[in-house]
């Protein structure tokens, strides 16, 4: 098996990505690694649907209200390049936090209603980190289609009444 083309910059990967021909189809999931089953069947399901399939592995400090759950987010750099090659993955998007915030994460994307609502009312500011990260993902890779899982019901419906999920 092949493993998957990795991109540690963002620069460099539009670069990458403007030279693809609009023909090629692109399927895309995001994730912050760790990857488990669930990214794993999304990983397969773009591999099946799409002639390029791009995994971005990013773990977004701005998401979380708790400094110390990020610091313990797992890192898991080996066994996540494994499942990628396993399902198939062409190309790994590994994006700094200077390269995805170069303003200091200064502006950022919020929905005021359902993201209030549920356990958004306790985790204050976690899913304007999450449609942030998502929307500047989703313009770096330009995917025709993008796969999210819906583990995270409330992100899933934010994200997916922004339009941003095709099927």
């Amino acid at each position: 098996m092949n493993k998957p083309k990795v991109f540690e910059s963002v620069q460099e990967f539009i670069k990458f990505r403007q030279g693809i021909s609009p023909e090629v189809t692109i399927g895309f999931v995001p994730t912050m690694g760790a990857l488990h089953e669930g990214h794993a069947s999304l990983l397969r399901r773009s591999a099946s649907e799409n002639d390029l399939t791009i995994l971005s592995i990013f773990v977004n400090p701005t998401q979380f209200n708790d400094k110390s759950d990020f610091t313990n987010y797992p890192k898991t750099w080996d066994a996540d390049l494994k499942v990628a090659t396993e399902c198939k993955v062409n190309f790994i998007l590994m994006p700094t936090y200077e390269q995805m915030y170069p303003d200091n994460y200064r502006y950022k994307l919020s929905e005021n209603d359902f993201s209030k609502k549920l356990c958004g009312g306790s985790r204050i500011g976690h899913f304007d980190g999450v449609l942030t990260i998502v929307m500047k993902l989703l313009n770096i890779v330009r995917a025709g289609k993008n796969y999210f899982g819906e583990k995270d019901y409330q992100q899933f419906q934010l994200i997916k009444a922004r339009g941003h999920i095709f099927n």
